[in-house]
């Protein structure tokens, strides 16, 4: 199928974004352009490992291990933060516990990003319905934005993770998976 095919070229890392033809809401020239000049002028901080030094490839390594040993520490400490979340979640709406959004990273890698989900489920499909809401007027070239504020969508529970920060926790898996 065409969603197996597209993981596996991901997981090959050979990938900057996978483009749906079908959202004519992006402007698809200027994010290409956008992804070249960026990369031609400024490079994005990746080494192949080939061109690596050694001490360099050790310093990484030693980061790596650190950002493990941190992350799963944490997730461990805050696990029953972790369950009461998820329970709250589930007993104010239905659907999914996690939200996850797919962002660029590093050297424009691709990959999913989680979070706690603190709007009502489905929330993207009614952002049509809030447009006229949209604090951006869209009227910029490039990115549309979109913010609303006092947003229906989101829950109460979600107001509340979202002012302390707890909706976020769910980014220490992103820094497990690297």
């Amino acid at each position: 199928t065409f969603a197996a095919q597209m993981k596996l070229i991901e997981k090959a890392g050979c990938v900057d974004d996978i483009l749906d033809i079908n959202n004519h809401s992006i402007n698809y020239t200027s994010k290409i352009s956008f992804l070249k000049e960026a990369k031609q002028n400024y490079g994005c901080g990746c080494t192949p490992k080939k061109q690596r030094s050694k001490r360099k490839s050790i310093g990484l390594m030693m980061k790596r291990s650190v950002d493990i040993l941190i992350a799963s520490i944490a997730i461990i400490l805050l696990l029953p933060v972790f369950i009461i979340v998820a329970i709250a979640i589930k007993l104010e709406s239905k659907g999914p516990v996690f939200y996850n959004a797919v962002r660029a990273g590093r050297c424009f890698k691709i990959f999913k990003f989680y979070k706690f989900r603190s709007m009502v489920n489905n929330a993207d499909k009614k952002v049509e319905a809030l447009a006229h809401l949209n604090q951006y007027d869209g009227s910029e070239a490039g990115p549309k934005f979109f913010k609303v504020v006092n947003d229906p969508r989101v829950t109460k529970l979600g107001r509340f993770l979202r002012n302390t920060s707890l909706d976020e926790l769910p980014q220490l898996f992103n820094v497990l998976k690297g």
